[in-house]
C-alpha cells in the first residue's frame, strides 16, 4: 500500500530558495518557523490557530516535524468536525473574498491537503506529523502550510482559516 503521506515528505524537496533565521536542528538541517499572515474566521471573527515545531528523533534519517491547529472555539466537537493542513511551495497571498469568504487570503498554493487527528489530551487542538527525510539535498527549501477547521457555528457548519506558516531548511 502507498503511503498516503508521501506527497508531504516530496514537497519538502520542491519549494523555493530562503534565508531561514536560527531554527531547530535536525542531523545537518536546521528548521525555521516564520508566521506568514494572519488567519480568518468569516462566520464568527474567531482564528484558528496554526504552530509548528520539530520533534525530537533518535534516527537521522528523518525529521518529524509536527503541526499543531487549534480552533478557536472550544464549542467545537474535534471527533465530529474536521481540521485539515494544507502544504505547498509558495504563498500565493490570494484574497478569498471573491468566494465568500470576507477578509480571508489563502496563504499557500495547495499541493498537499492532509487530514489531522484530534488530539486526546487537549480539545479542541488537531495535530499532523510529516516525516521530512533528512537530505542535505533540502537546505535552502521553504514549504508553506496553512490549516483550516469545520465547526458549528449558530447551528451552520463553518469553514475557519489558520495563519499561515513558512518552514525553512537551511
Amino acid at each position: 500500500m502507498r503511503n498516503p503521506l508521501l506527497p508531504l515528505a516530496l514537497l519538502f524537496s520542491a519549494g523555493s530558495l530562503a534565508a531561514p533565521s536560527t531554527g531547530q536542528a535536525c542531523g545537518l538541517l536546521t528548521f525555521s518557523f516564520a508566521t506568514t499572515g494572519s488567519g480568518c474566521g468569516p462566520a464568527t471573527g474567531a482564528v484558528p490557530t496554526l504552530s509548528a515545531t520539530l520533534l525530537s528523533s533518535p534516527a537521522l534519517t528523518s525529521c518529524p516535524v509536527e503541526f499543531i491547529l487549534v480552533p478557536p472555539s472550544p464549542a467545537s466537537f474535534p471527533f465530529l468536525f474536521p481540521a485539515f493542513l494544507v502544504l505547498g511551495a509558495s504563498n500565493p497571498a490570494l484574497d478569498l473574498t471573491p468566494l465568500g469568504f470576507a477578509g480571508c487570503t489563502l496563504l499557500v498554493n495547495p499541493s498537499a491537503i492532509a487530514p489531522m487527528m484530534p488530539l486526546p489530551t487537549v480539545a479542541p487542538a488537531f495535530a499532523l506529523i510529516v516525516q521530512v527525510p533528512a537530505s542535505p539535498v533540502l537546505i535552502g527549501v521553504t514549504v508553506y502550510a496553512q490549516g483550516f477547521a469545520v465547526g458549528p457555528v449558530a447551528g451552520l457548519i463553518a469553514l475557519e482559516l489558520s495563519n499561515g506558516l513558512s518552514v525553512a531548511i537551511s
